[in-house]
Formats: C-alpha cells, structure tokens, sequence
C-alpha cells in the first residue's frame, strides 16, 4: 500500500481531440420509415457530439469502502477503480486525493493522496481516538482537471463514525423545548465527572450551524442552553456540543425544531416531455418534501370540478397515471392523505400544447431491440435519434400520425446502460425524448464459496470466486473483498459498483429503494427512467457547442521550490529525496524551482519522506 507525499500544484495541458464513430443500425420498423435525409445532416451531428463532449468532458470513479459504520480508532479501507474517463485517457489520472469531511460543519478531518496505477488504487485511512461520532462523506477525486480547475472524477460515499472510547466522565443532551417558547428554544447538557474531586472544570462549545458561542466554564453539573428564533430560520437546524474535560472531548447534537414546517413539492413528468392536446399520455410523478425528500401520498385529478383518477406515490415519492386533456379544462391533483401536512392541497398540472409529438414505451428496460411508438395530431415526419449525448447509434426518418406509428430498433451496437430516442422536427429542435436501458440482465455474475460457514477467531479463510458473463462463460476480473460485521454496512448508505455506473452516475442522486439495490428492482428502474426521461436543455446545448466551446483536461504537475530566506535562488542546486530505502537526486532549475514525479514520493503507509539540499556551502539549510 503506497500514497504520496507532497503538495500538488497543477498546469495546463492539451490532449488531441478523439474520434466518435457516428454508426448506422439495422432497425426493423412497422410502419414506412424513410431513409436519413436533410433534417439531420450526420456529418453536422458528429461535430456536435465531439464539441459536447470536449465541453463536458467526464470521468467515472467508484471507491469500495470495506463497511459504512466505523468507530474511533478503526481503520478506513478502500479501493478505488476509474471506470472510464473521457478526453483523458485511464492512465492521465496518476493520483488519487481522499478526505473525510463531517457533514456538520463541513471541515476536513483526514486527508490523503495514493497513487493511481492504469485506472486502479488501493490504500486506508486511520481514525483517530479524537474524531468526533457523527455523519460524513469520504470523499475521492483523480488529479486531471478541467479548465475551471473542477476534479473531473470525484467520487462520495457517506459514512458514519462512532465512539466507543472509555472516558473521565458522561454527558447528555437533551431538547427541552419541542416548539419556539418566548423567542427560543431550550436544551439542557448534563456533565457527570467520575472524580467528583476533580478540581478542573469541563468547558462547553454549541453551535447552531455557522453561528458559534463562546466557550462556557461548566460550574455545575447542568446548563440551559437558549438558542434564539434567528437560529432556527436555517433547514433542518441541529445543535452542536462538545464537552472538554481532562483533554478528552466528547460530541453530541440533537435536532432543533424548525420556523417553518415542510412542505410538499408535487412534480409532473409527461412521458416524452409535453402534454398534448387529445392525445393519451403517460403522465409521472415524483413528490418531494420542501428539503429534497421522497414521500408518499395519495390524491385525486380533476379536470375541473370532475374527479378523472386517483393516484398514490409510493415509497420513494413516484407514481403515474394516463390523461388525455381536451381543449379547454384545467387539470389539477389534489393531495388529499399524506402523513406530513394537511390535506388538499392543489397542485396544477402543466398546460397541454396545442400541436406537438408524444413518444410512449411499452417497457424502458429492454434487451437488444427497443420498441416504441409515437403519436402526432397531423401527420409530420419527424427524425429519430439513438444516441448517449456524446455517441450517436442510429438516424432515420419516421412519419408520425394521430393513430400512432410503432418502430423497433435493433440495437446491437448500443452498450448496456441508458441511452436516448430524441424526436426532432425539420429545424432539428427536440420534440420529444425518452430514457431508456439497452441490455438489461447481461453482464457479469459472481459466486463466493467459503470452505466452511463457521470460523474460530484468526483462523484462515479459504474461498472460491468464480465469474462467469449471461452465458456461464467463466471470465477474468477485478474484486475488492471486505469481511465486516453485517451491522456495519447500513443499507441507506451503501452503493454498489453496478448501480452507480449504470443509474446514479447519468441520472443523478435517486432516492433509495427499500427493498435494496435499485438497479435489480424493475419497477423502480422504470419510474426512475420516466422521471427523469426529458432532456431537452441539453440537446439545446447540445446543437448549440462550437469548436471554441471545448474544455481542455490539466495535467498535473508536483512541484516544489528551495529558497533562501524566503527569496528565491540564483543558481541551480542539487535535492536529496529519501524515501523507504530508496534515494534519489534531482536538480532545481535556477530560481529554485523543481518538478518531481509521483514515483518519486511514493512512500509505504505511515512513513515520510525527506527533501534535503545536497550543497556544501552555509547558505542552504535542510528541507523540512
């Protein structure tokens, strides 16, 4: 296990620009589809691709961690793997930068750099006897830039610390106050010192958010603690504590009740983007509370003052339902049982256009051909696009009508994951499109075989791991193993490698599936690609890239300078670096400045390296 040492300066740099291949698919369609005509030139498509994804360029890193609950004093081991990395190449990310960051105040507790070898890196983290129990992210980023200086894989897992430290003495932290009570709101800390005849006093430190108190001297063995109407503004605010006595620390917080209550976000998602006059739609949504949580609700449609349907969300706050709005009605979903605030509440669904394109899948979760259908109020031809937004899979024309055209597309070349169908107009403006998943139950399967179910303490474990793809071939590859205790992994914070590749990485932050991994959930799979299935801004974004709109990718560099009471030098000397049992000279250019490179402060775990000046004469000193 190896991590580097030193600080990282970085530099400009410039990469030749890569190829996309722009391919053509066999489809198979029922209904008279033409062949690619002027409506979308594929010469002109490939230049905005490429200058899309030279704008936005991208890198896809996950990190491991062995288990998500930790205590004080444990070790934190991870692996990291660079999945894929756009613009830049596997090998352009040498460095791997890790921090813990507690989610209170947002402050860097540990952090640390390992060397990154083709895509791959390894290393722990030790947490002290000190760290504070609480929430916080572990957070990872490769050292290739973009050129606002933005890491362009970064990677965060939630974790949470523990503390199981026998201390000197016990606090507790109590609300006293469940709503606001002449401005504020009381809570009461409780000291009991186990050397009643301590003459050293403990000291107390609160907070609310960012506002800070001054320390307080704790005479007795209790204190009120009055936290004013203007702390309580904030979302979700929590009271800080820490207690010092006899240089131990002990942390505590509770949750302050807020001003305003919550309230209830209630979006609509029309399959393929619009509502249209006439036509049946496809309609999702997706209820979140005021602070980005999912809930789950039941409530009534009207068209006017006549009920059209019920609907409910489940779990994770999604649902959906048909509707086919007329010329002239208001539509609007009244809210009328949840468990979070009061009942119909209204909320108005958008307006439907007068003359646009619905596109309806029967399924988003497909195997090697997609199936679909579009609908328009008068007969138009309109283009078809498959395409990722930075590769294009297949073009072709399609005439859409009232009584709908159904399509299927061969899709042999499109990797697994989401893609996109986008249906553009003559003037290649996005009339509709949809997410969808190609390839869906291929990949990789693994199966672990212990050599026995029951173990004595530090006795050897022996076990077999075979992968095999959908066809039982066995194949090779890349595992990170962690035995931990079951109670260590918490399900509302751990991630696998697959889900976070294929859904979370393009769609976004999605609300947890109870039932467990989203992505082997169907259903939820499905409302989660409804939902979030629209993208017109970006195609808008897309045709919109010039040339001169590319982001170049930074190299790196480690550097370093020797001066001379602070000022630099003025000719060129030579530096030591030892590390481990290896040594090794580099020259400084003539002010003192010099370059190193990350295999010259690769150090083992826990060792330091050393820079020294290899001059004999009196006005150089030592390295620290």
């Amino acid at each position: 296990m190896h991590k580097l040492s030193s600080k990282l300066f970085y530099f400009n740099s410039t990469y030749p620009i890569r190829s996309i291949f722009f391919c053509f698919l066999l489809f198979v369609v029922s209904e008279t589809a033409k062949a690619q005509t002027d409506i979308l030139d594929g010469n002109v498509l490939l230049e905005k691709l490429d200058n899309y994804s030279r704008s936005n360029p991208s890198a896809l890193l996950f990190v491991h961690t062995d288990k998500t609950l930790y205590t004080n004093n444990e070790t934190i081991w991870f692996s990291a793997y660079l999945i894929k990395s756009l613009i830049s190449g596997l090998t352009d990310h040498t460095i791997v930068s890790v921090a813990l960051i507690a989610e209170s105040d947002r402050k860097i507790i540990l952090e640390d750099r390992y060397l990154m070898d083709k895509g791959l890196s390894f290393g722990s983290m030790n947490l002290p006897d000190s760290i504070p129990p609480g929430n916080y992210k572990f957070v990872a980023s490769t050292n290739v830039l973009d050129k606002g200086g933005r890491p362009l894989a970064v990677f965060n897992q939630a974790l949470t610390v523990k503390s199981i430290t026998q201390r000197d003495f016990d606090v507790t932290l109590s609300l006293l106050d469940t709503v606001i009570n002449n401005g504020s709101v009381r809570a009461q800390v409780k000291v009991s010192l186990k050397d009643i005849q301590s003459k050293e006093k403990p000291i107390l430190e609160y907070s609310v958010g960012k506002e800070k108190n001054k320390p307080v001297v704790l005479k007795e063995n209790s204190f009120i603690i009055n936290i004013p109407v203007e702390q309580l503004k904030q979302a979700r605010p929590v009271l800080l504590t820490s207690v010092k006595y006899k240089r131990q620390v002990q942390h505590l917080s509770v949750k302050l009740p807020e001003i305003k209550r919550e309230g209830i976000n209630v979006s609509f998602y029309p399959e393929g983007g619009s509502l249209v006059k006439g036509l049946e739609s496809i309609i999702g949504v997706e209820a979140k509370t005021s602070h980005g949580l999912p809930i789950a609700l039941t409530g009534i449609v009207y068209r006017d003052a006549e009920i059209v349907d019920t609907i409910s969300t489940n779990s994770y706050g999604m649902g959906k339902f048909r509707l086919k709005p007329d010329d002239k009605s208001k539509y609007v979903l009244k809210v009328t049982t949840n468990n979070f605030l009061q009942k119909d509440t209204a909320y108005t669904l958008p307006a439907a256009a007068e003359d646009g394109l619905l596109i309806q899948l029967p399924s988003a979760i497909t195997g090697d051909s997609l199936r679909l259908s579009i609908y328009s109020k008068v007969p138009r031809q309109v283009q078809v696009m498959v395409h990722d937004y930075r590769n294009a899979y297949a073009s072709f024309q399609a005439e859409a009508k009232p009584s709908g055209t159904k399509l299927k597309i061969i899709l042999p070349i499109v990797p697994k994951g989401i893609s996109a169908v986008t249906i553009l107009d003559e003037q290649r403006r996005p009339l509709a499109e949809r997410l969808f998943f190609a390839h869906y139950g291929t990949g990789i399967s693994a199966a672990i075989e212990p050599d026995k179910k029951v173990y004595g303490r530090k006795e050897k474990v022996n076990v077999k791991l075979r992968l095999k793809d959908q066809n039982g071939i066995p194949v090779q590859g890349l595992v990170s193993i962690a035995v931990v205790q079951d109670n260590r992994i918490e399900r509302s914070k751990s991630q696998d490698i697959e889900t976070y590749t294929y859904l979370n990485n393009i769609l976004g932050n999605l609300p947890a599936n109870p039932s467990g991994r989203g992505f082997n959930n169907r259903e939820y799979l499905e409302d989660m690609l409804l939902v979030k299935g629209w993208r017109r801004y970006t195609w808008q974004s897309l045709m919109n890239s010039r040339n001169g709109d590319t982001l170049t990718a930074i190299h790196p560099e480690i550097t370093g300078r020797v001066t001379y009471n602070k000022k630099p030098l003025k000719k060129a000397i030579t530096l030591n670096i030892m590390r481990d049992s290896l040594f090794d000279l580099i020259t400084t250019e003539n002010d003192g400045s010099f370059i190193v490179s990350p295999e010259q402060i690769l150090i083992t775990e826990g060792r330091k390296i050393l820079f020294s000046v290899n001059e004999k004469t009196s006005w150089v000193t030592p390295l620290n």
